[in-house]
């Protein structure tokens, strides 16, 4: 399937929808849509990443004429113009239309339905049979590397806790499991996130934004889960000052928020995921 197709990106029991005719180039890996720069997509996209793309050809002669309808998950990638693959998109480009102005779409089919005269098929494809699960998906784009660190963090603060006199050290050993999950999570989301943004723009291969390069996940809620645990984890730490004066220095160290923030950072500018020149 080549040429024209209508693409719909978004989730309809939401009321967040948006339809566009675009120009398709097929890929072994996944499909690649052209589509004029858009502010609604591009919003869509960073909140779901449900997609669906359609296409028919009417009967002529003795050709009965087909009807296609693809379902799956997409991603705004990088524009055109600065698209690692450009050179190979560039030809299923409709003639006389140039780079600028068009991003590009990248979208995993997990079903397809296929109409052909009387014959039908529905299916999944490969990419929806070993779709993963929704937990594994944040649980790896979370913790990925870094799940040794809970698992050191978590029982050092809570043995420490537990052998405090505090007569309410239930509370803070409540408050330790949502601290240290969180601020060894918060870091990771937001390099992930900010991976993704700078792969978008052509600095950086997509391997540093981990699942959401994939369209495994919405840039915008991992984006949202990196802040959401910050401030979870803030507002768990603070009443720790209420207990024991040493709990939130020992919290703090187990959480390693010291450690995984610089980091982040430095994977930003020069670790996992910088683009090769």
């Amino acid at each position: 399937m080549h040429g024209e197709v209508k693409l719909v990106v978004g989730d309809a029991s939401r009321g967040e929808v948006a339809t566009v005719a675009c120009a398709l180039a097929p890929h072994e890996r996944c499909l690649y849509l052209f589509v004029a720069r858009s502010g609604r997509i591009a919003s869509i996209l960073r909140r779901t990443c449900k997609a669906r793309v359609t296409a028919a050809r009417a009967p002529e002669g003795e050709n009965p004429g087909y009807d296609v309808d693809l379902r799956g998950r997409a991603l705004l990638g990088p524009p055109l113009s600065v698209h690692p693959q450009r050179m190979e998109l560039m030809p299923w480009l409709p003639e006389g239309v140039g780079a600028a102005g068009f991003e590009v779409v990248h979208m995993w089919t997990e079903e397809v339905e296929f109409k052909r005269g009387e014959a039908e098929f529905f299916g999944k494809t490969p990419a929806g049979k070993e779709l993963p699960r929704l937990t594994t998906r944040w649980w790896s784009t979370a913790y990925g590397d870094s799940w040794p660190l809970l698992v050191l963090g978590l029982p050092l603060a809570l043995t420490y806790i537990a052998w405090t006199d505090h007569p309410w050290r239930a509370l803070p050993v409540a408050l330790t499991w949502l601290v240290v999950p969180c601020w060894i999570a918060g870091p990771t989301l937001w390099y992930r996130s900010v991976a993704f943004s700078e792969w978008r723009m052509g600095r950086k291969a997509p391997e540093g934004a981990g699942m959401i390069s994939e369209a495994l996940l919405p840039p915008g809620r991992v984006f949202g889960a990196a802040i959401t645990a910050h401030i979870l984890g803030l507002l768990a730490f603070l009443p720790l000052f209420f207990f024991s004066p040493d709990v939130p220095g020992i919290v703090f160290f187990s959480s390693f928020i010291w450690l995984t923030w610089p980091i982040a950072i430095t994977r930003i500018f020069t670790g996992e995921g910088a683009k090769e020149s």
